[in-house]
């Protein structure tokens, strides 16, 4: 009877917490919500594990959110990005006709959102080596009718196959770097192109968002070609998996296409301009051509 009563509280917990979440009006509030009413509420029982689709409530889409991943916590009860500066500066800079090259889509966090304010004149290019993924990301993105073309390889400086090692319990976490965390106790063999062979085409702005846990100077060395069309991008800079050289390196290859580093704001604005020393932990960073390239497009 206890077990009963405390289930049916918790229910009626995360139905007022999921109420609440998207209207809550900024990060702290958000914050708050996680960190003194979710934990009490995590119970799958009344939370199922697994992933369902949710709405964004500043775009209009559903994305596939799983509450018991850390990272898709702000999706589920909120409507909004983990990386909520990453959604702003979406907002504010992707326009209908754009491309979108999304390079590490996983569950589709950026890929569908982007696909929703590209359309219908512009399209995402997707890259998830995780066939189970890639096929979920597809399917929703099919059944919301969102242009949107799923590539189910990794994209690297050479084509091959390699293992992508993974913890079973957090898709995210995925890498093709050699790893010792137990954690990351499950692989699947996957395809890794070079980017520059397998790209189509583009059209329009261009956006390149490369998010691929360690692997990026890998991914955009095999891009050289391809970034003289791109016009702006984020990618995720994380000292821990590449070192002071490797980010020194990162910056020097988006710099040598004409791509300057910037400061990634809250409000999703371009802040001030970047060096690669001062990225002292895992951020995303902004690269924007700052002199025109009509000349390639």
């Amino acid at each position: 009877m206890a077990n009963r009563v405390t289930r049916w509280a918790k229910s009626i917990g995360v139905s007022g917490a999921r109420f609440l979440g998207p209207r809550l009006p900024n990060a702290s509030s958000r914050r708050w919500l996680f960190n003194h009413v979710v934990p009490a509420l995590m119970d799958p029982a009344v939370v199922p594990m697994g992933l369902i689709e949710c709405p964004l409530k500043r775009i209009s889409v559903n994305v596939p959110c799983d509450p018991y991943v850390y990272v898709h916590r702000n999706g589920y009860w909120c409507g909004v990005f983990f990386e909520e500066e990453l959604e702003s500066y979406l907002l504010r800079e992707l326009k209908p006709g754009d491309t979108v090259i999304d390079v590490g889509a996983n569950v589709g966090h950026v890929a569908l959102p982007a696909a929703a304010l590209v359309a219908p004149t512009g399209r995402v290019l997707a890259f998830e080596p995780n066939p189970e993924l890639a096929a979920l990301v597809l399917d929703s993105a099919m059944r919301q009718k969102l242009p949107l073309v799923m590539n189910a390889v990794a994209l690297g400086e050479e084509a091959g196959v390699f293992a992508l090692r993974m913890d079973p319990a957090h898709t995210g976490g995925a890498t093709l770097r050699t790893v010792s965390d137990p954690a990351f106790s499950r692989s699947v063999q996957c395809s890794v192109q070079k980017g520059d062979e397998v790209m189509p085409a583009l059209n329009g702005r261009v956006f390149l968002k490369v998010d691929v846990e360690g692997f990026e100077r890998s991914t955009i060395r095999g891009l050289r070609k391809t970034l003289d069309r791109v016009d702006h991008a984020v990618l995720e800079v994380s000292p821990e998996w590449l070192g002071g050289d490797g980010v020194a390196e990162l910056f020097e290859l988006m710099s040598d296409a004409g791509l300057d580093a910037f400061q990634l704001c809250a409000d999703g604005t371009v802040g001030s301009p970047m060096r690669p020393e001062a990225v002292t932990g895992q951020i995303n960073v902004v690269f924007r051509r700052t002199t025109s390239n009509t000349s390639m497009h």
